[in-house]
């Protein structure tokens, strides 16, 4: 199952009112879905990758990759929808951790939704 710019788009409104709790900065809603993720590399090709996502905030995504992202690096996640409105949104690798042989935990601050006008 792949997550949806609507899904993506109703779990960060439902955030935006929960309480938080515990020592995170926002809550956390725990998904299983996959997304598209595309690491900006200056002057280097655009490979998108299918990746899982594992959690989701107001300020940022969990997700587990084959390999290593640089901290501080930027990457794009894609959320595609039926109708073709789909999202862009940039975001900022803070951690990465391997987990195994061929897994990656790596979580990403969200920078912002990305215009059409960006995207070129």
């Amino acid at each position: 199952m792949k997550l949806t710019s609507s899904q993506f788009l109703r779990i960060i409104d439902t955030l935006r009112s929960d309480p938080l709790e515990g020592r995170r900065r926002t809550p956390r809603v725990g998904l299983r879905c996959k997304a598209m993720m595309i690491p900006c590399i200056e002057n280097g090709p655009v490979e998108k990758h299918e990746v899982w996502v594992r959690d989701l905030s107001v300020e940022g995504i969990g997700f587990v990759h084959t390999d290593t992202l640089p901290q501080g690096s930027f990457l794009v996640f894609q959320f595609s929808s039926a109708d073709d409105t789909g999202i862009s949104v940039l975001c900022q690798t803070m951690r990465c951790v391997r987990v195994g042989p061929k897994s990656v935990e790596i979580g990403a601050r969200i920078d912002h939704v990305l215009t059409p006008e960006e995207l070129v």
